[in-house]
C-alpha cells in the first residue's frame, strides 16, 4: 500500500499550478457544445483502477453518498448543484465532505467550496479557468468525448499519484492527476505527425514502493509532472509530439523546467526524452538503427503504459521517470527490469515477430 506522506509530489502553490496547467490544456482541445445531461459511457475504466485500496474505502464510501446526493438534488432542483455546499442541509451534513484519511484538510487544493469546509474537489463548480471557460462547461466537453467516466467528484488527500474520483456515472477508480490518460489513444510519431495506435493497457503494475518519492526527488517530479502536461498541451495544438524538449521552450514550459530542480548549476537540458525520433546506435543490437520513438512504440505493446516518456537520470543509482499513463516511478537505470527480470535489450521486437 502507498504512505500518503510519501506518495505526495506536490502540494498547496504547486498543485494548484499543475491542476490549473492540466485544465487549461485540456479545456483547449474540447471545442463542440453539450446538453446538460451526461451522455452514456465510451470507455471503460480498467479493471485495475477500480480496486479501491483499504485505506481509501471510507473515502469511497463519503464519494458514493455525495455523488447519490448530488443525484437527487438534480433530480429535485431540475440542474446540478453549484457547489457542494447546496446540498446543506437537505441532503448531507457538514462533517460528510471532509476526506476521513485527512479530516484537517478543510480546503481543496482547487475549485475549493466558498462557503464550508470541504477536503473534496466539485468538478462541475462554477469556478473560472479564464475570461471564457467554468469548470462547468469544460467538464460537459469532457462528457461529450469521454462518456460518463468523467469525474465529478475527486479527492487528493492521497496524494498525486492516487487521486480517488467518482465518475459522473457514478464509479469510483483511483488514478494520477490527469485522469483522461486512462482512456486516451496511444500515439506515435509518423512522418511528423500523430496516428493513433490503439488503446494502450495497463499490462503491468509499478510496484508501489517505486511510487513512493523520496524527499529529495519531489522538486524534480514536481517538473516532470508539468512537462507531462505541456507534450499534452503540444500534441493537441499542433497535431504531433514535440521532436525534442527543447521544443516546449518558451510556450509551454521555461528552459529552467527541463533541468533536475536537484542540480540547477547544471545548465540545459538534462532530461532523456524517449519520444525523440533520433536514431539509436547500429552498436547496439537489434534496435541499432532504429528511431526511439519506434521503439518505444514497440515497448509500449509489450509493457503497456508504464513505458517512461521522459526520465532523469540526476539522482545517483536510480533515475526518476514520467510514463505514458502520467505516474512519476524511480527505477535503476534499466527500469524493463523491474517488470520482467531477464530483460534484455531488442526483447519487444523478437516477441513482436
Amino acid at each position: 500500500m502507498l504512505r500518503r506522506k510519501n506518495d505526495k509530489i506536490v502540494s498547496g502553490k504547486k498543485t494548484l499550478q499543475m491542476i490549473q496547467a492540466i485544465g487549461i490544456y485540456l479545456m483547449l482541445f474540447l471545442v463542440a457544445s453539450l446538453a446538460t445531461s451526461a451522455s452514456a459511457a465510451k470507455p471503460e475504466i480498467p479493471a485495475e483502477n477500480l480496486k479501491i485500496p483499504v485505506e481509501m474505502c471510507k473515502c469511497a464510501e463519503n464519494l458514493q453518498r455525495i455523488h447519490a446526493t448530488i443525484k437527487a438534488y438534480e433530480k429535485d432542483k431540475g440542474e446540478l448543484p453549484n457547489w457542494l455546499s447546496d446540498l446543506i442541509p437537505d441532503y448531507l451534513k457538514k462533517e460528510d465532505f471532509l476526506c476521513p484519511n485527512s479530516p484537517d484538510r478543510t480546503k481543496a487544493p482547487y475549485c475549493p467550496d466558498p462557503r464550508i469546509a470541504c477536503s473534496y474537489t466539485y468538478e462541475f463548480s462554477p469556478t473560472r479557468i479564464n475570461r471564457d471557460w467554468v469548470f462547468r462547461s469544460w467538464k460537459k466537453q469532457q462528457v461529450k468525448q469521454f462518456g460518463d467516466v468523467v469525474p465529478i467528484v475527486r479527492c487528493i488527500d492521497h496524494g498525486t499519484n492516487m487521486v480517488l474520483s467518482i465518475s459522473v456515472g457514478g464509479q469510483i477508480y483511483w488514478s494520477s492527476l490527469p485522469w483522461e490518460h486512462l482512456f486516451t489513444l496511444a500515439k506515435s510519431v509518423s512522418d511528423g505527425k500523430t496516428k493513433e495506435c490503439g488503446h494502450i493497457a495497463s499490462k503491468f503494475t509499478i510496484p508501489p514502493e517505486k511510487l513512493e518519492i523520496p524527499e529529495e526527488m519531489r522538486a524534480c517530479a514536481a517538473n516532470l509532472q508539468r512537462i507531462y502536461t505541456a507534450i499534452r498541451k503540444f500534441e493537441e495544438e499542433k497535431g504531433r509530439l514535440p521532436r525534442k524538449l527543447d521544443e516546449l521552450v518558451p510556450a509551454y514550459v521555461s528552459q529552467e523546467t527541463l533541468g533536475c530542480q536537484n542540480d540547477p548549476k547544471r545548465t540545459g537540458t538534462v532530461l532523456f526524452y524517449e519520444l525523440t525520433p533520433v536514431r539509436i546506435s547500429n552498436d547496439w543490437p537489434i534496435i541499432g538503427g532504429m528511431r526511439f520513438c519506434d521503439w518505444k512504440q514497440q515497448q509500449m505493446k509489450l509493457f503497456g503504459d508504464v513505458v517512461p516518456i521522459v526520465r532523469c537520470p540526476m539522482h545517483g543509482r536510480e533515475y526518476l521517470n514520467m510514463s505514458v499513463n502520467g505516474r512519476v516511478y524511480v527505477s535503476p537505470h534499466v527500469w524493463e527490469r523491474m517488470f520482467i527480470p531477464s530483460y534484455t535489450h531488442g526483447e519487444e521486437m523478437r516477441q513482436s515477430r
